[in-house]
């Protein structure tokens, strides 16, 4: 009877972490994806540089994060990627201590 209440425990145990781990990737991503958003509307408003968004919004908590952005051919449309580095809460699950995500958004300025 212990082997299996052992056994049990550890694939319960296993499950729970894995949980964890996707949750906060989820979540990563989430703050990922308001970053691009807003970075892209504020480009496509403000007419100006992803340097001056960085200037004025204060963004922290994220290991090497890197925001890209370019106008579009119509000139009205700006697309924002965001990327950042992930660490796992937990060490070892899916051998995932560590993951580069990436967000991406579009904005159209009005008239």
């Amino acid at each position: 009877m212990a082997p299996l209440g052992i056994g049990l425990f550890l694939l319960l145990l296993s499950l729970l972490l894995t949980f964890i781990a996707a949750s906060s990737m989820f979540i990563f991503q989430k703050r990922l994806t308001n970053i691009a958003e807003s970075a892209a509307l504020f480009l496509a408003e403000n007419d100006s540089s992803i340097e001056t968004y960085l200037e004025q919004m204060d963004i922290s908590g994220f290991d090497s994060l890197k925001l890209r952005s370019n106008v579009l051919s119509d000139k009205k449309t700006v697309r924002v990627k965001a990327c950042g580095v992930w660490a796992s809460p937990s060490i070892g699950v899916l051998n995932l201590s560590q993951k580069e995500i990436c967000s991406h958004a579009s904005a159209r300025a009005g008239q």
